[in-house]
This record gives structure tokens, sequence and C-alpha cells, in this order.
């Protein structure tokens, strides 16, 4: 996977930095990134993070190759989030709810993006409960990833863009071993206040 997305970056014209991953792949984490550009999906296999599946909705099983790419990767699939069907709902908190077994039975990591299902746009969208909660409860640390794309670069929902630098950088560690479940939203929005910050 990391050999055709750097071919797929590179045919686009544009570059990979990565920074800050010493921190990573040192213990069992829960990786989150943002997520602003379809070319998100080609940057992940380059961090090469170890023992790591990652989460997509099953919205992505529409589209062929990355079908192909989340079969590859043992992706951990989610129902989506845009949805008022009942047993899609009652699906998405029971697939958390394994994710998070997942965790606490093994020592597998897992790469997730907070906003979840959106629009790609220049900004930081609000974040979802789900990772956190899973987070809260399975007690493994958090590591931010934030992939820096410049908006001149972004191609957001299209294909218009300029070559130039795509930055991926792993940000410091953050402890959830004494997090609380009624504490949920007051440290989700302190996790984002993180990303915000630096999208900033």
């Amino acid at each position: 996977a990391p050999f055709f997305c750097k071919l797929i970056i590179a045919a686009v014209r544009m570059k990979i930095k990565i920074v800050g991953f010493d921190k990573a792949n040192s213990k069992q984490t829960i990786y989150m990134y943002n997520h602003n550009s379809f070319f998100d999906i080609f940057t992940l296999p380059l961090m090469k993070l170890k023992n790591t599946r990652y989460i997509f909705t099953e919205k992505a099983l529409g589209i062929k190759g990355l079908q192909w790419a989340n079969y590859g990767n043992d992706a951990l699939l989610l129902p989506s989030s845009k949805t008022e069907n009942i047993e899609q709902l009652k699906r998405r908190d029971q697939k958390f709810k394994d994710f998070t077994q997942l965790l606490k039975d093994t020592e597998t990591s897992i790469l997730t993006a907070p906003e979840g299902q959106h629009r790609f746009d220049h900004r930081i969208d609000r974040f979802n409960d789900g990772v956190f909660k899973m987070a809260t409860e399975s007690g493994v640390q958090i590591i931010p990833i934030f992939i820096g794309i410049p908006k001149e670069n972004n191609p957001f929902e299209g294909y218009k863009f300029k070559a130039g630098t795509i930055t991926i950088e792993a940000l410091d560690p953050i402890d959830t071993s004494n997090w609380k479940l009624e504490d949920l939203e007051q440290n989700k929005e302190a996790v984002r206040k993180i990303f915000v910050e630096y999208f900033n």
C-alpha cells in the first residue's frame, strides 16, 4: 500500500513531509487525524503505523478502489453516521462496542477520523462522540495526527488543485487512563481544540 500510494501522490505532483512519528509505534494507540481531503486516504499508509487497523465508513465500499484498499488493510467498517435509520444507529453503536473490546483484548491500535463522514472544507469540523467513548472505555492513549494541506493545494470535493506539499505530523500523546464518561464532551472538545489551534 505505501508503494502504490507514493505513486499516486507523485502522479498528482504532490510531495509528502512526515514529522514526529518517533512518538508513534511505542505502545497501543488510538490515532486520530483531521479529514479535509480525499488525498488523506492516500497518505494514511505512508505513516507505516505498526499493528494498526483503520476505521472507515461502509459508504466507501461503493467506490471500487476504496473497497479493495479497505479489505487489503483489514479495515474496521462502520455504518454511516448520516442516517436516521434506527437499526443502522444500533449497528453503529454495536460496532463501537466491538472496536472497544478489540482494544481491550489485543495490542491492536486504531486509526480514525473523529470528524467522521462530512463535506470536505478548509476547517476542522465538529467531532463525533463514538471514538471518544471508545477511548474513555478502553483507556488507550490518543495521538493526534495533523494532516496539513494548504487551501490552494486541496481539491476538497472536486479535482482542481495546485501541486504542493502535504505535511503529516504526529503530535504529543494524550493520556486517557483517567478519563470518565461524564467528562466525554469536555475531553472531546479539548482534543478538538488541539486540532483547531494547530490548523489556525
